[in-house]
């Protein structure tokens, strides 16, 4: 039976009738984005449109009924359709848009509302934005000077006290805070400079304040320190145990109570401000009339490395740039699922998404509709091998393992550039080495090492024990490309004698902090904040708090301790090629591909620009192409 299809059907995605599949469609099928993309292309406009229409109705059935939570059909109310609106699918929302609160203050980025001191470029380099410079005094003493004509959404000018009162908030509030620098005390020698003093170097401190989770807020009353009244307590000791108790111990903080309130819409100095917020669903935001650029310009996406797949429609929403306008309100709502994103974009219900699955992106790239744009990101899908795993720890196992995948494959399943390190060569920090996929030279180094099939039964095994491994996964920022890695990999090593049992986890970060597993993936932004440093610790450091594979190797303990007290930008490059090398040539884990990021717009849309970080999506820049 052959399903009716659309114009827009990509070949590659046709099936045959009868006879084998492809292992590229046998991928696809077993996980189910060729089913989604048959679906998808095989209604009529009318059915996709009928399809999407139903999404709408239920999410303004349940913003009737204030219900909130994070399913994908609860919004606030039914997508506008006004020439002077955009509305944009997000695939990560939260209960607040407080920066202190988990990765919260991301949101308020890439909304356009938020902004850090510091920002990256695409490159993985620091720029000026709220502080027009900044200076390392010595290895613990750091001064930034902010841009005086900054101003908040409500006209009150930036002052060094705002930024002080915010990081100290953040940093004392968040439980991630104290992961990027042991904050001592910071002051405001004038009201635009601001000098944060640590209590132990932090060469990569600039970098940090990239980090959303410093994104500058005006605090209101309620949210400002208050004083720890310790008059009442008996003694010293009391006195002492009072105040501890009322922060989170900021050192510079101690005599402080920093109130929980959470920030429902905080007042933030970007391009565009909040004016409407439901958790988990929707924010709606309008241009900030006291905004004005800060930090430079930003490349187009051609300087900046991006790709733009309809040429004709780059064109012309460039030449269209003089003619368009600057949305009166940007509406965003929480659609977790992929799915869920590219049916709304098809329907119209919304102009711009985020990430598209690499198999449905062929829907959009030829047709003049539409504009996407692709390019390689700090992310990095990698493979974790549990060296508990007394198999595991053997070296011939791992680089076995690693010679037999084919990454190119992969590629051409999800996207991306195969990896022979951790960080993307396109990035200031990057390496790159050869490839080496050689799935005969792999059975050679088993076998040389006694490692072979002693029973017959199609798994190697060594001293009793066979090569079978959990492992185990779930689904990354609404994408199936875990999975299809997952299976991909299943698939190159069976005839390798080496059997993965796949386990779909419903909480994956418990099992991995358990330690209940022996292969895990990962969607990892490998330079989180520009910088290397912290990432590579909390992986890779005997001492690190995210080395759930318990990798120990003294030769990297030793570099990243160097690291961590080096401010040398070229020495900085050199211990970090040196740590690269070694995490790949001791097969530390399993680096598959260099994420390609995307995100696909209605062509009514203009100056779009694909940031490399995903901090960054909705811009300054973006208009509305008038009709």
């Amino acid at each position: 039976m052959t399903a009716a299809l659309s114009p827009l059907t990509p070949k590659s995605l046709l099936l045959p009738a009868t006879g084998a599949k492809t292992r590229w469609q046998r991928l696809l099928l077993s996980c189910g984005v060729g089913a989604l993309t048959l679906l998808l292309t095989a209604c009529s406009p009318e059915d996709s449109s009928t399809a999407a229409n139903s999404i709408t109705a239920q999410h303004t059935a349940a913003a009737a009924t204030t219900k909130q939570s994070s399913d994908d059909t609860d919004m606030v109310d039914a997508l506008g359709t006004a020439a002077d609106t955009v509305n944009v699918a997000l695939y990560f929302l939260n209960y607040s848009l407080d920066p202190k609160d988990y990765f919260n203050g991301w949101i308020l980025v890439r909304i356009g509302a938020g902004e850090t001191l510091l920002r990256l470029d695409d490159q993985g380099q620091v720029q000026p934005l709220l502080a027009r410079d900044f200076t390392v005094l010595n290895p613990t003493t750091y001064q930034l000077r902010l841009d005086p004509e900054v101003r908040f959404a409500d006209g009150s000018p930036l002052t060094a006290t705002d930024v002080k009162h915010s990081l100290e908030r953040s940093w004392t509030l968040s439980p991630r805070g104290q992961q990027y620098f042991a904050l001592e005390s910071i002051e405001c020698p004038d009201a635009h400079t601001v000098v944060i003093h640590t209590q132990k170097p932090v060469p990569e401190l600039f970098y940090n304040l990239c980090e959303p989770l410093f994104t500058i807020v005006k605090l209101p009353p309620e949210a400002l320190p208050q004083e720890v009244d310790t008059s009442g307590a008996p003694d010293a000791a009391a006195a002492t145990t009072a105040a501890t108790d009322a922060v989170t111990a900021a050192p510079a903080a101690n005599q402080f109570h920093w109130p929980q309130q959470t920030l429902s819409m905080p007042l933030t100095t970007g391009p565009y401000k909040v004016t409407a917020f439901v958790p988990n669903n929707s924010i709606e935001v309008q241009p900030n009339p006291y905004y004005q650029r800060q930090g430079g310009a930003v490349a187009s996406a051609a300087e900046a490395g991006a790709t733009t797949d309809n040429t004709d429609t780059a064109a012309t929403t460039a030449s269209a740039a003089t003619a368009a306008k600057q949305p009166a309100r940007i509406r965003y709502f929480y659609m977790a699922d992929a799915q869920s994103r590219v049916m709304a974009l098809q329907a119209g219900e919304v102009d711009l998404i985020p990430t598209v699955d690499y198999a449905a992106l062929s829907l959009f790239t030829s047709d003049p509709n539409y504009q996407v744009l692709r390019r390689i990101s700090p992310r990095t899908n990698v493979v974790y091998l549990n060296h508990d795993n007394e198999l595991l720890a053997l070296p011939a196992v791992r680089q076995a393992i690693d010679m037999a995948i084919n990454r190119e494959q992969i590629t051409q399943l999800i996207g991306g550039s195969a990896a022979s390190s951790l960080i993307a060569p396109e990035f200031v920090h990057g390496f790159k080495l050869p490839i080496t996929y050689d799935p005969k030279m792999a059975a050679a180094i088993l076998d040389e090492a006694g490692i072979v099939d002693s029973n017959g039964n199609g798994t190697r095994d060594i001293d009793g024990k066979e090569l079978s491994f959990r492992y185990c996964l779930k689904a990354d920022h609404g994408s199936a490309d875990s999975t299809l890695i997952a299976q991909s990999l299943q698939q190159d090593l069976e005839p390798l004698g080496i059997e993965l049992k796949l386990l779909p986890s419903e909480n994956l970060a418990a099992v991995v902090s358990a330690g209940d597993f022996d292969f895990y993936s990962a969607n990892d932004s490998t330079v989180p904040t520009g910088d290397p440093y912290y990432f590579i610790y909390s992986r890779f450091h005997t001492q690190g708090d995210a080395n759930y594979v318990h990798y120990e190797n003294a030769q990297v303990d030793a570099l990243l301790d160097e690291l961590s007290n080096t401010f040398e930008t070229k020495r900085r490059q050199e211990l970090t090629t040196s740590l690269l090398r070694i995490l790949s040539e001791s097969h530390a884990a399993l680096f598959i591909n260099h994420i390609e990021i995307n995100e696909v717009a209605r062509s009514r849309l203009a100056n779009l620009h694909l940031y490399a970080f995903d901090y960054y999506f909705v811009d300054d820049k973006l208009r509305v192409k008038a009709k």
